[in-house]
């Protein structure tokens, strides 16, 4: 996978946009999830993506981080 990937970075920027009020660097932590959800298939990323967005800000409430 080439990370400079176009859609691989819209991924990222439509994670950032589902996970408003989350601080950025800690996202960091979850790239590599990112990273397996771009390697689905187009039709399956937005659902996906929307499962970690919802993981993150729980995580993120709560101080877990995905390690």
């Amino acid at each position: 996978m080439a990370v400079n990937d176009l859609e691989y970075k819209e991924l990222r920027l439509d994670l950032v946009d589902l996970t408003e009020g989350v601080v950025g660097s800690f996202l960091f932590y979850y790239d590599e999830e990112v990273k397996k959800i771009y390697e689905l298939p187009p039709y399956k990323r937005g659902a996906e993506l929307r499962k970690l967005a919802s993981r993150i800000k729980e995580d993120y409430k709560t101080g877990r981080i995905a390690v």
